[in-house]
Order: C-alpha cells, then structure tokens, then sequence
C-alpha cells in the first residue's frame, strides 16, 4: 500500500536539510509570546480611542478616525514584527525562550521576514485561522510560518520548573 504524501509544508523537515536539530517551539509558548508582543499595540489603540472620544473631542468619534487610528496602530505592530522577524525574535518571543528562523536553522532576512510580516495580517483574520494551523502542523507552523519558510524554535533549553512558571 502506498503513503499518501503530506501537504506542502507540512512535511518535517529532514535531518540532513536541517543540518541541525531545530526543535520546534510549543504552541502555548507561541501563544503566550503572541500576548506579550500584542498587548502594548491593543492597549496603546484602546487608550487612543479613550483619549480622542472622551477628552479631545466634543463630538462621537467618527468611523473614519477610528480607521486611521486602527491603522496607525496596525502599522506600528507590522514595523515591530518585521523588526522581530529580522532580528531573530521579539521582546515575547525572547521572553519566552523562542526564535524564528529559516528550516536550516539560519535567519530569515529582509525578504523573509518581510513576507513573514506580511503572512501575519493574513493569519489574524477569520479567528486567527492562520495561527490555528499551528495546532495541526507537525512542527506547530503557522499560515505566515508556511508562507515565509519560517520555523519558531527553542532558543534554549528549558528546566521543567520553567516551563511550568511560563505555562501558568
């Protein structure tokens, strides 16, 4: 009986391509990380609309304000997460003990990370149906993971006293 041969991307990568073993991160690491790097974005939007709907302005805030206003903050999270992508990790993943990386363990690069960057505006919408991808993957990889040819690995080891600190 023959294999069926898996999707694209979501076959491991082999050891010989690899030439290092990558051990890919846990998604709860992933996710914990994701609330880090967005909280300050969220919560800078938040105090932005507060402070122009309540203290600047005498009139109800206007749909289109609140557009720009989202999109200034969607903006300023797409420069921290391509700067995150280039330098390896952001401040959640650093914490976190993770990094991204190519498959062969090298960094991502401008291109890389660019398209990475990209691939996470398109894995946020329907429900972060991108980021549930994760869950299926072998290699816990996300849509903008598989689009950019990135993995999220341990950057190092963790004691199991850690671990379980960060998980809670």
């Amino acid at each position: 009986m023959s294999e069926i041969s898996p999707l694209p991307g979501f076959a491991p990568a082999a050891a010989s391509q690899a030439g290092l073993e990558l051990a890919p991160a846990k998604v709860s690491d992933r996710f914990v990380a994701f609330l880090i790097d967005l909280s300050p974005f969220l919560g800078g939007f938040i105090a932005n609309v507060f402070i122009v709907e309540f203290k600047l302005r005498p009139a109800p805030l206007s749909q289109e304000t609140f557009l720009h206003m989202a999109a200034f903050w969607a903006g300023l999270l797409a420069v921290y997460q391509f700067v995150g992508n280039l330098l390896g990790a952001s401040v959640g993943k650093r914490l976190m003990g993770i990094k991204v990386a190519r498959l062969d363990g090298r960094p991502l690069g401008f291109l890389r990370s660019l398209l990475r960057t990209a691939g996470y505006f398109l894995s946020m919408p329907l429900c972060n149906f991108g980021f549930l991808i994760a869950f299926a993957h072998p290699q816990s990889r996300t849509l903008h993971d598989l689009l950019s040819g990135a993995l999220v690995v341990e950057s190092r080891a963790k004691n199991p006293a850690e671990a379980f600190i960060l998980f809670l």
